[in-house]
């Protein structure tokens, strides 16, 4: 219910202090319903959105936080498209390389790669 109600502000709360901290525990403890809300919400705000997301300060956050709690193969095939399309501007981020790195962790645990 609680995740209903911030849709479509779970962009601006991921790159805020606190308000990110909200979407990692919805995503943390909410259901798989809630989990796939948040995913769908900030997948509709665009690439541009994501990678921003990716090399703020307090978004990454909640992307590495999404690798670690959806296991839905469209939320890892979304990031991973984000990452190749924008390999360099991220790995010269140091928010943007805490997300290559938990992306590189999770997918050598599934036996794959970044491409």
């Amino acid at each position: 219910m609680m995740v209903m109600r911030l849709k479509g502000l779970m962009v601006m709360m991921s790159c805020q202090k606190y308000g990110s901290n909200v979407i990692e525990k919805c995503l943390t403890f909410g259901s798989i319903h809630d989990r796939l809300v948040i995913a769908a919400d900030i997948a509709g705000a665009g690439e541009d959105q994501i990678l921003m997301m990716m090399m703020d300060e307090h978004g990454n956050y909640v992307i590495q936080k999404m690798l670690e709690t959806i296991a839905d193969e469209w939320v890892v095939d979304l990031i991973v498209t984000v990452v190749n399309r924008n390999f360099f501007r991220l790995i010269h981020n140091i928010h943007g390389r805490h997300v290559l790195a938990r992306l590189q962790i999770m997918l050598a645990a599934r036996g794959s790669y970044i491409p």
